[in-house]
Protein backbone atom coordinates (compact mmCIF):
# COMPACT_ATOMS: atom_id res chain seq x y z
CA UNK A 1 0.00 0.00 0.00
CA UNK A 2 1.42 3.38 -0.79
CA UNK A 3 0.41 6.66 -0.31
CA UNK A 4 1.63 10.21 -2.28
CA UNK A 5 0.19 12.98 0.19
CA UNK A 6 1.28 16.92 -0.38
CA UNK A 7 0.94 17.81 3.57
CA UNK A 8 1.43 21.66 2.54
CA UNK A 9 2.15 23.19 -0.96
CA UNK A 10 5.95 22.58 -2.45
CA UNK A 11 6.14 19.36 -0.28
CA UNK A 12 5.60 15.63 -1.84
CA UNK A 13 5.25 13.07 0.64
CA UNK A 14 5.03 9.06 -0.24
CA UNK A 15 4.80 6.75 2.30
CA UNK A 16 3.23 3.51 3.89
CA UNK A 17 -0.01 3.74 5.39
CA UNK A 18 -0.98 1.08 7.72
CA UNK A 19 -4.27 -0.59 8.73
CA UNK A 20 -5.46 0.10 12.33
CA UNK A 21 -8.48 -1.28 14.27
CA UNK A 22 -10.39 0.85 17.15
CA UNK A 23 -13.65 -0.64 18.20
CA UNK A 24 -15.84 1.91 20.52
CA UNK A 25 -17.54 -0.39 23.18
CA UNK A 26 -15.83 -3.66 22.03
CA UNK A 27 -13.20 -5.15 23.61
CA UNK A 28 -10.71 -4.60 20.66
CA UNK A 29 -8.02 -2.19 21.56
CA UNK A 30 -7.82 1.39 19.64
CA UNK A 31 -5.07 0.53 17.44
CA UNK A 32 -3.24 -3.02 18.01
CA UNK A 33 0.38 -2.44 19.22
CA UNK A 34 2.83 -4.25 16.33
CA UNK A 35 4.75 -6.63 18.76
CA UNK A 36 5.82 -10.39 18.38
CA UNK A 37 5.82 -13.25 20.75
CA UNK A 38 8.21 -13.70 23.87
CA UNK A 39 9.87 -16.18 22.43
CA UNK A 40 9.99 -15.02 18.40
CA UNK A 41 13.19 -13.22 17.18
CA UNK A 42 12.56 -9.30 16.21
CA UNK A 43 13.54 -8.83 13.20
CA UNK A 44 16.44 -6.29 12.00
CA UNK A 45 17.61 -5.01 9.21
CA UNK A 46 20.75 -5.68 7.37
CA UNK A 47 22.33 -2.50 7.06
CA UNK A 48 20.90 0.72 8.20
CA UNK A 49 22.33 4.57 7.24
CA UNK A 50 20.57 7.49 9.67
CA UNK A 51 22.37 11.03 8.22
CA UNK A 52 21.17 14.68 8.84
CA UNK A 53 19.61 16.34 6.37
CA UNK A 54 20.37 19.06 4.98
CA UNK A 55 18.52 22.35 5.90
CA UNK A 56 16.59 24.38 3.22
CA UNK A 57 15.38 21.53 1.12
CA UNK A 58 11.72 20.89 1.16
CA UNK A 59 11.72 17.78 -0.28
CA UNK A 60 10.29 14.88 2.03
CA UNK A 61 9.90 11.18 1.58
CA UNK A 62 8.97 7.89 3.53
CA UNK A 63 7.99 5.14 3.23
CA UNK A 64 8.70 0.78 1.94
CA UNK A 65 11.00 -0.26 -0.82
CA UNK A 66 11.43 -3.35 -2.04
CA UNK A 67 13.69 -4.37 0.25
CA UNK A 68 13.30 -2.42 2.80
CA UNK A 69 12.59 1.21 3.82
CA UNK A 70 13.31 4.50 2.96
CA UNK A 71 12.92 8.33 4.34
CA UNK A 72 14.50 11.54 3.43
CA UNK A 73 13.88 14.28 5.10
CA UNK A 74 11.46 13.06 8.05
CA UNK A 75 11.16 13.68 11.51
CA UNK A 76 11.11 11.48 14.47
CA UNK A 77 7.76 11.72 15.20
CA UNK A 78 6.90 10.58 11.96
CA UNK A 79 9.14 7.86 11.95
CA UNK A 80 7.46 6.99 15.07
CA UNK A 81 3.95 6.96 13.84
CA UNK A 82 4.62 4.83 10.94
CA UNK A 83 6.61 2.16 13.41
CA UNK A 84 4.09 2.10 16.02
CA UNK A 85 0.35 2.52 13.51
CA UNK A 86 -0.72 5.73 15.02
CA UNK A 87 -3.21 7.90 13.16
CA UNK A 88 -2.15 11.18 14.70
CA UNK A 89 0.78 12.88 15.42
CA UNK A 90 -0.57 14.39 19.04
CA UNK A 91 -0.61 10.58 19.87
CA UNK A 92 3.02 10.71 20.72
CA UNK A 93 4.38 12.33 24.06
CA UNK A 94 7.31 13.11 26.16
CA UNK A 95 9.70 14.05 23.09
CA UNK A 96 12.55 16.26 23.76
CA UNK A 97 12.71 19.76 21.43
CA UNK A 98 15.84 18.26 19.56
CA UNK A 99 13.48 15.33 18.57
CA UNK A 100 10.55 17.49 17.16
CA UNK A 101 13.21 19.62 15.46
CA UNK A 102 15.49 17.32 13.60
CA UNK A 103 15.25 15.59 10.14
CA UNK A 104 16.99 12.66 8.72
CA UNK A 105 17.49 10.24 5.89
CA UNK A 106 17.18 7.03 6.49
CA UNK A 107 17.57 4.21 4.38
CA UNK A 108 17.29 0.38 5.58
CA UNK A 109 17.94 -2.62 3.97
CA UNK A 110 16.67 -6.43 4.27
CA UNK A 111 19.52 -9.10 3.62
CA UNK A 112 18.99 -11.14 0.20
CA UNK A 113 17.48 -14.35 2.11
CA UNK A 114 15.17 -11.96 4.51
CA UNK A 115 13.98 -9.96 1.22
CA UNK A 116 13.11 -13.59 -0.12
CA UNK A 117 11.62 -14.86 2.51
CA UNK A 118 9.65 -11.32 3.12
CA UNK A 119 7.63 -12.21 -0.34
CA UNK A 120 6.23 -15.57 0.77
CA UNK A 121 4.40 -13.28 3.72
CA UNK A 122 0.72 -12.38 3.32
CA UNK A 123 -0.09 -8.85 3.07
CA UNK A 124 -0.80 -8.42 6.81
CA UNK A 125 2.45 -10.64 7.88
CA UNK A 126 4.22 -8.43 5.57
CA UNK A 127 2.64 -5.15 7.26
CA UNK A 128 3.11 -6.63 10.82
CA UNK A 129 6.67 -7.37 9.66
CA UNK A 130 7.99 -3.87 8.32
CA UNK A 131 6.52 -2.09 11.79
CA UNK A 132 8.52 -4.51 14.24
CA UNK A 133 12.08 -3.87 12.19
CA UNK A 134 11.37 -0.04 11.99
CA UNK A 135 10.70 -0.56 15.68
CA UNK A 136 14.11 -2.07 16.23
CA UNK A 137 16.13 0.06 14.21
CA UNK A 138 14.47 3.09 16.21
CA UNK A 139 15.36 1.20 19.38
CA UNK A 140 18.97 0.41 18.29
CA UNK A 141 20.11 3.55 16.59
CA UNK A 142 17.87 6.12 18.68
CA UNK A 143 17.67 4.13 21.70
CA UNK A 144 14.52 4.63 21.70
CA UNK A 145 12.57 3.71 24.75
CA UNK A 146 8.72 3.19 25.02
CA UNK A 147 5.67 2.33 26.44
CA UNK A 148 1.59 2.85 25.57
CA UNK A 149 -1.01 4.26 27.04
CA UNK A 150 -5.00 4.38 26.39
CA UNK A 151 -7.23 7.37 26.81
CA UNK A 152 -10.51 8.32 26.41
CA UNK A 153 -10.52 10.67 23.17
CA UNK A 154 -13.03 12.11 20.63
CA UNK A 155 -12.86 10.51 17.47
CA UNK A 156 -15.03 9.96 14.54
CA UNK A 157 -17.00 6.72 13.63
CA UNK A 158 -16.90 6.30 10.17
CA UNK A 159 -20.73 4.81 9.49
CA UNK A 160 -22.94 3.86 6.16
CA UNK A 161 -25.17 6.62 5.84
CA UNK A 162 -28.68 6.64 6.01
CA UNK A 163 -29.25 6.17 1.89
CA UNK A 164 -27.00 3.38 2.36
CA UNK A 165 -23.78 2.13 0.95
CA UNK A 166 -22.70 2.88 -2.66
CA UNK A 167 -19.45 0.92 -2.44
CA UNK A 168 -19.17 -2.62 -4.36
CA UNK A 169 -16.68 -5.14 -3.47
CA UNK A 170 -13.35 -5.24 -5.21
CA UNK A 171 -11.95 -8.71 -7.61
CA UNK A 172 -8.45 -7.41 -7.71
CA UNK A 173 -6.07 -9.14 -5.46
CA UNK A 174 -3.68 -6.32 -5.16
CA UNK A 175 -3.74 -3.82 -2.45
CA UNK A 176 -3.09 -0.39 -2.40
CA UNK A 177 -4.19 3.23 -2.74
CA UNK A 178 -2.87 6.42 -3.37
CA UNK A 179 -3.71 10.41 -1.87
CA UNK A 180 -2.73 12.82 -4.43
CA UNK A 181 -3.80 16.24 -3.39
CA UNK A 182 -7.75 16.74 -2.65
CA UNK A 183 -8.51 12.89 -3.75
CA UNK A 184 -7.98 9.25 -2.54
CA UNK A 185 -8.11 6.18 -5.01
CA UNK A 186 -7.98 2.60 -3.10
CA UNK A 187 -7.98 -0.84 -4.69
CA UNK A 188 -8.61 -3.86 -3.06
CA UNK A 189 -8.44 -2.02 0.53
CA UNK A 190 -10.69 -2.27 3.44
CA UNK A 191 -13.02 0.26 5.40
CA UNK A 192 -9.93 -0.09 8.12
CA UNK A 193 -7.53 1.25 5.44
CA UNK A 194 -9.62 3.79 4.23
CA UNK A 195 -10.35 4.81 7.90
CA UNK A 196 -6.51 5.66 8.85
CA UNK A 197 -6.09 7.68 5.35
CA UNK A 198 -8.95 9.53 6.69
CA UNK A 199 -7.19 9.82 9.91
CA UNK A 200 -4.70 11.44 8.39
CA UNK A 201 -6.31 14.40 6.43
CA UNK A 202 -5.34 17.83 7.65
CA UNK A 203 -9.50 18.70 7.54
CA UNK A 204 -10.43 16.02 9.85
CA UNK A 205 -9.26 16.44 13.17
CA UNK A 206 -9.90 12.97 15.21
CA UNK A 207 -8.73 9.68 14.60
CA UNK A 208 -11.34 7.61 12.01
CA UNK A 209 -12.54 4.37 13.30
CA UNK A 210 -13.86 2.04 11.03
CA UNK A 211 -17.96 1.29 12.44
CA UNK A 212 -19.09 0.77 8.98
CA UNK A 213 -19.25 -3.26 9.37
CA UNK A 214 -18.46 -3.80 5.51
CA UNK A 215 -16.36 -6.59 5.40
CA UNK A 216 -13.75 -7.64 2.56
CA UNK A 217 -11.97 -5.28 0.13
CA UNK A 218 -13.07 -2.76 -2.02
CA UNK A 219 -12.19 0.15 -4.79
CA UNK A 220 -13.31 3.45 -3.94
CA UNK A 221 -12.00 6.97 -5.15
CA UNK A 222 -13.93 10.43 -3.22
CA UNK A 223 -11.97 13.68 -4.64
CA UNK A 224 -13.30 16.70 -2.47
CA UNK A 225 -11.61 20.62 -1.73
CA UNK A 226 -9.90 21.44 1.79
CA UNK A 227 -11.59 23.85 3.97
CA UNK A 228 -9.19 26.72 3.09
CA UNK A 229 -10.77 26.76 -0.64
CA UNK A 230 -13.97 26.22 -0.07
CA UNK A 231 -14.79 29.88 -1.19
CA UNK A 232 -13.25 29.30 -4.66
CA UNK A 233 -16.47 29.13 -7.49
CA UNK A 234 -15.73 25.93 -8.80
CA UNK A 235 -14.77 24.18 -5.37
CA UNK A 236 -15.81 20.64 -4.81
CA UNK A 237 -17.79 19.67 -1.50
CA UNK A 238 -15.76 19.14 2.15
CA UNK A 239 -14.55 15.81 2.67
CA UNK A 240 -17.14 15.41 5.28
CA UNK A 241 -20.09 16.01 2.49
CA UNK A 242 -17.85 14.11 -0.09
CA UNK A 243 -17.89 10.88 1.57
CA UNK A 244 -21.74 10.55 2.12
CA UNK A 245 -22.70 11.88 -1.51
CA UNK A 246 -19.83 9.75 -3.31
CA UNK A 247 -19.84 6.95 -1.36
CA UNK A 248 -22.61 6.74 0.95
CA UNK A 249 -20.63 7.19 4.09
CA UNK A 250 -20.37 9.40 6.68
CA UNK A 251 -17.99 10.71 9.80
CA UNK A 252 -20.21 11.00 13.32
CA UNK A 253 -18.09 12.11 16.38
CA UNK A 254 -17.77 9.56 19.03
CA UNK A 255 -15.42 8.98 22.10
CA UNK A 256 -13.19 6.00 22.14
CA UNK A 257 -10.17 4.43 23.50
CA UNK A 258 -7.01 5.81 21.86
CA UNK A 259 -3.42 4.48 21.83
CA UNK A 260 -0.82 6.86 22.98
CA UNK A 261 3.09 6.19 22.89
CA UNK A 262 4.85 7.36 25.62
CA UNK A 263 8.72 7.88 24.98
CA UNK A 264 10.99 7.23 27.76
CA UNK A 265 14.00 7.77 26.30
CA UNK A 266 15.67 8.86 22.86
CA UNK A 267 18.92 9.73 21.92
CA UNK A 268 20.61 11.41 19.05
CA UNK A 269 21.42 8.93 16.49
CA UNK A 270 25.57 8.05 15.21
CA UNK A 271 25.97 8.78 11.58
CA UNK A 272 27.14 6.24 9.21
Amino acid sequence: MVCQIPPRPGMAVKFLMIAAMLAIGLPTPAQTPVTGSPDEKAPRYDVVSIKPHPIGDGNMSLGPTRNGYAAVNIGIPLLIRDAYNLAKLDQISGLPGWALDARFDVEAKMDEATTVAFKQLSHEQQWRQRQRMLQEMLAERFNLRVHHEAKIASVYALVVAKGGSKLKRSQASDGWWNWSGPQITLQAESMSIFAMCLSKLPDVDRMVVDQTGLAGDYNLTVKWTPADEQARPDADAHIFTALEEQLGLKLVSAKGPVDVIVVDHIDRPSEN
